[in-house]
């Protein structure tokens, strides 16, 4: 099991007023740079997506102690779980769902539906956000990879959490340049034996 001292899970940031409010850039099919993207209605999405994911953040604090900053947590890629341990003993479990990681030195989020070395099952979120950008054209969605800030990671893991409507969305340093991102899906608490 990997894992870490548990943070808080998630970044209020207030967006800029003005467009661009996000950015984005990805690799240009045509010709292999890296362009800036803009997309207005994304934008809108994106917005109401953090407010949603912020309320059900919170609520997760509340009900579970997720991102209290007390504990740990960890996960298990054999077993396919997210756990959070807390002082008193508790554990709360939810199956593991990986949305994508996000490369400081670079500054890059990988979406984690084109990531081989995940099981796609363990995927899904991320493959309907994608499959979400696909109908709707939003290129941000179906890029590998995205290069932004972290905070713009964060609107986007959140965005992709609303899509598939998990309970939430975790983040946490995998080491000192890397960082998952993770679905909070059907949380409960582990009885004890």
């Amino acid at each position: 099991m990997e894992g870490g001292q548990m943070i808080w899970p998630f970044r209020h940031t207030e967006p800029p007023k003005q467009p661009p409010i996000f950015n984005f850039e990805i690799t240009c099919d045509n010709c292999d740079a890296r362009h800036a993207v803009t997309d207005p209605d994304l934008d809108a999405q994106i917005q109401r997506a953090c407010t949603q994911m912020d309320q059900k953040m919170n609520d997760l604090t509340r009900d579970f102690g997720i991102g209290n900053g007390l504990g740990t947590w960890g996960y298990d890629d054999d077993v396919g779980m997210l756990e959070f341990r807390f002082p008193d003993g508790g554990i709360v479990e939810t199956p593991l769902s990986y949305i994508g990681s996000w490369f400081e030195p670079r500054q890059e989020l990988l979406w984690a539906w084109a990531n081989p070395h995940l099981d796609p099952a363990r995927t899904e979120v991320a493959s309907h956000c994608y499959d979400y950008g696909d109908a709707n054209n939003h290129q941000v969605l179906m890029s590998q990879p995205v290069w932004c800030s972290l905070d713009d990671a964060w609107h986007l893991a959140k965005l992709a959490g609303t899509l598939a409507e998990v309970e939430g969305v975790y983040s946490a340093p995998i080491d000192e340049n890397l960082r998952f991102f993770w679905a909070i899906r059907d949380p409960k608490w582990r009885v004890l034996q």
